[in-house]
């Protein structure tokens, strides 16, 4: 889709929330189950869900790192909210994979970092912005530090910077892809990563897999997957295992 087909697409999302009343709408669609489930992810995503219910009764993220940030009124409510936003969910699927490595691809304003990072792990974080140039970025010079907190800037779509960033892939014990939805990105850095990962078992998390630009590219994903988006993002959660 070019840039014509995404203003089309923006445009029938403002059409639909002004008739359906609704704060945001997003074109989705609904596919069936394209491969038989697999009980390990299965049993990952219970252990998460309930992992993920031990928070407090508000709803709130565990920990304060989040929480205790100058956040704007929406960014606290997506902060908090829970089912419908991935904010509790990220560091509980870290932690539950015991994850001392993470890699995030789509920094943006920082709140799925600074979420990983409740985990105690340490976050790799890719973009093609440097934070500072993002408005309303809840992330601080005191986050980054070895160990902790990490952003490189470049396409990991581009197979050459790709190539370049194996070594960091291969770590991870988890990578959260939240991507353009441009149904070129993801596919691209799906294909590289199953060529470079393959059979790692590496837990790959894919945000907004019900946009209209993931359908097909989620539909027709043949490694062990599911859906567990009434765990996280209302938009879309998808566990895959490579």
């Amino acid at each position: 889709m070019g840039r014509l087909g995404l203003r089309a697409q923006v445009a029938v999302n403002q059409v639909v929330q002004r008739l359906g009343r609704v704060p945001t709408a997003e074109l989705s669609a609904i596919a069936p189950p394209s491969a038989p489930g697999d009980r390990e992810l299965l049993e990952l995503a219970l252990r998460t869900a309930a992992a993920t219910m031990d928070g407090d009764s508000g709803g709130r993220l565990p920990g304060s790192r989040l929480s205790d940030r100058p956040l704007s009124e929406d960014q606290r409510r997506w902060a908090e909210l829970w089912p419908g936003e991935h904010y509790r969910l990220l560091p509980a699927l870290a932690t539950e994979l015991g994850a001392r490595s993470v890699v995030e691809v789509g920094t943006f304003t920082g709140m799925g970092s600074i979420a990983l990072r409740e985990a105690g792990t340490a976050v790799i974080t890719y973009d093609v912005v440097p934070w500072r140039r993002i408005t309303g970025s809840v992330l601080e010079e005191s986050d980054f530090g070895p160990g902790r907190l990490e952003q490189r800037i470049g396409d990991l779509g581009e197979p050459s910077y790709f190539a370049s960033q194996v070594g960091a892939l291969r770590s991870a014990q988890l990578i959260f892809i939240d991507g353009p939805k441009d149904r070129r990105f993801e596919p691209r850095v799906w294909s590289l990563l199953a060529g470079a990962l393959a059979g790692s078992g590496v837990t790959v998390l894919f945000d907004d897999i019900r946009v209209a630009n993931m359908i097909s590219f989620w539909h027709g994903l043949s490694a062990p997957k599911l859906d567990i988006t009434s765990l996280g993002h209302w938009s879309g959660t998808g566990l895959v295992r490579l």
